[in-house]
This record gives C-alpha cells, sequence and structure tokens, in this order.
C-alpha cells in the first residue's frame, strides 16, 4: 500500500451508476472499475432491501451510507462491513482493495484498512439499483462540498429486456413489483423526469447509457463513457472488454456472470417472453419505450408487437403477425435521438 498517496478529497472523481435489476449494471460496474485505482463499491444499498427499491426511513440510512462510503469514513459504516463480511462477493470485486489487502478476509473487513485504501483511490465507482433518481438528486443537493466531483450515469434497458430476464429469477419472482411492468415502468418514467432534471442543472454531470448500445458496440460505447466520465480508457479496460463480451463455457448458463456474448443476449426477450407477456409490457410502457428509443437491429428499427388497438394512432408501418389480432410494428430511430 506504501507505493500509493492519498489522494486528496477534492481530487477523487466519483460515478454513481443509477439502474435496474438484470439492466446489465454489473458489466458496466465492472467496465468503470476496470482502471487502475479505482474503488468499487458493488451494490451496497442491498444490505437495506433484497429485491425492491428502498423506500421511507430506509431511504434516510442508504443516504447516509452514501455518504460515508463517498468520503471513505468505514469507520462510521460497521454495520455496512459486518453485513458484507457474510459474503466476501460485495467485496472481492473491488479489485484494488482485494489486491492490496491480499484477500485475507480479517483484513479486506477491516475499517481502518479499508479506509486507507479507499483514500488512495483517485477513482470511486458506485453502483446502485435500489434508489430512485430523485433520492440521488436530494443526496447531491445535501452534499454540495463534493456534489462536484459525482458524476451520474443513468443506465437503461429495454424494460422487455429486463423483465424478461427477472422472471427467470427465484428471489425477484418472490416479489410481485420486481416482476410487474407496471411496477418497472413507473420507476423508469420517474427516473426519466428527475434525470432530465439533472441534466439541465449539471450538464457535464450526467450522462445516458443504453445497455443495447453497449451490448452491440461494446467498444465505441465504452469509449464514448469513459470520455463523458473524463476518466482514463486503458489496456485494462480493453483487456476487460476483449474478455468478458465473449462467452465461456462455464458461465453461459449463469444469469449473474459478466463473461457473455453480449450481442447474443440482449434481444433475448423476443424468444423467452409470449406474445402476451410482450404486449401487456408494451400497453404498460409505451411512452418508456418510445422515450427510451431502443433499438432492436443493427439497421436501427425496433420491433413492437402490439395488438391492434394499441396500434391506432400510432405512426408505423405495420404488417400481420402469425398470431391473430396481432401486428409487427417497426419504429425507425438512430441511437443518436437518446441524447
Amino acid at each position: 500500500m506504501s507505493r500509493y498517496t492519498v489522494v486528496p478529497k477534492d481530487k477523487v472523481r466519483r460515478v454513481i451508476i443509477v439502474t435496474y435489476f438484470r439492466a446489465g449494471s454489473s458489466f458496466v460496474g465492472e467496465l468503470l472499475s476496470s482502471t487502475p485505482n479505482t474503488f468499487y463499491y458493488f451494490e451496497p444499498l442491498k444490505m437495506f432491501s433484497g429485491n425492491a427499491r428502498v423506500s421511507g426511513k430506509a431511504v434516510t440510512n442508504a443516504s447516509a451510507l452514501v455518504n460515508h462510503l463517498f468520503r471513505c469514513d468505514f469507520l462510521r459504516a460497521p454495520h455496512y462491513l459486518r453485513w458484507a463480511y457474510k459474503d466476501d462477493d460485495f467485496f472481492r470485486r473491488n479489485r484494488f482493495l482485494w489486491t492490496l489487502c491480499k484477500g485475507q478476509r480479517p483484513v479486506c473487513f477491516d475499517a481502518d484498512v479499508v479506509t486507507q485504501v479507499c483514500s488512495r483511490a483517485s477513482v470511486h465507482v458506485m453502483k446502485v439499483t435500489r434508489l430512485h433518481m430523485s433520492h440521488v438528486r436530494d443526496w447531491l443537493r445535501s452534499n454540495p462540498d463534493i456534489a462536484g466531483s459525482v458524476k451520474i450515469v443513468h443506465l437503461v434497458r429495454d424494460p422487455r429486456g429486463i423483465l424478461a430476464s427477472r422472471r427467470r429469477l427465484h428471489w425477484c419472482n418472490e416479489s410481485k413489483s420486481c416482476v410487474h411492468q407496471d411496477t418497472l415502468c413507473s420507476e423508469l418514467r420517474a427516473d426519466l423526469d428527475t434525470f432530465e432534471e439533472l441534466r439541465r442543472a449539471f450538464p457535464n454531470s450526467t450522462y445516458r447509457v443504453r445497455y443495447e448500445d453497449v451490448s452491440l458496440d461494446p467498444k465505441r460505447e465504452s469509449l464514448k463513457l469513459f470520455g463523458a466520465l473524463g476518466l482514463n480508457y486503458t489496456t485494462s479496460v480493453s483487456g476487460f472488454l476483449d474478455t468478458h463480451t465473449k462467452p465461456r463455457k462455464a458461465s453461459a448458463l449463469n444469469p449473474y456472470s459478466t463473461w457473455r456474448n453480449s450481442s447474443a443476449v440482449t434481444f433475448q426477450w423476443r424468444t423467452k417472453l409470449s406474445y402476451k407477456d410482450i404486449v401487456d409490457i408494451q400497453e404498460s410502457c409505451v411512452d418508456v419505450l418510445l422515450r427510451l428509443r431502443v433499438s432492436t437491429g443493427s439497421n436501427g428499427s425496433d420491433t413492437w408487437i402490439l395488438s391492434v388497438s394499441d396500434a391506432d394512432g400510432i405512426p408505423q408501418s405495420a404488417s400481420s403477425s402469425n398470431r391473430p389480432g396481432f401486428y409487427i410494428v417497426r419504429f425507425l430511430f438512430s441511437s443518436s435521438q437518446l441524447e
């Protein structure tokens, strides 16, 4: 550790990835943390909620924890260290910490040691799926001394893809809200609104990225992402992309693996969801889908399956599907329209 010097607090760059369960956030989080001297907080708020976003008093506790972590104040977060100790995967993903503490659990979870390592990281990356964008906005307002060093990444994904993935997982199926399109699209809708508010207030500190774009062209989108965040695109980042965008046999069936053929996984919802599921999701999320401008093909077309009644009044080119009463609808737009 002696070869790393303490980074002045005003020189630390902080990144919060605000996203959703099964939106590709583990991949993006590991991507951003693949640069040297990066301290990675993997899902620290899971201690407050398992399969839903935090609410009520938990919001206050979660915001306080974010505060302590981004300030490397682990002495004030003993409950977090005790919780993370039960499953070292949360800290093992922090390669900077795990390397310096040599994977020795008593050392890696010691508050003094973690604080020392954290204070030597020039970049802090935190991935959260359990905070609403409005909670992040309120946290920024409450911490003006470090708000200027924080970049907000809004990672979004086609809700059809999110729900197709969620409905395969036991822990998510235990919660109706986790697998229901109304809840997801309500969260997306509110986050999109709040993000626009943040983008107006902090135009140089906000960036939205679509999982579909990253999966179809990982290098191009990664270069754009790192450039927007002011982070160095190093050889370690290139190495991460070279290995993690190609599937390994052992990880092919693991829903939590970040080693996979990203482009092949992106649009599996088209075969994993039934016609009824797709129509139900699109009825609940039509405005969200249009705002996200999600593309499902290399030609920039977005394929929707809509019932005849849903199709009324929407500009489209439609053809009959192989299911009576349904149409295949394609909208054309480019990825640049999202920005």
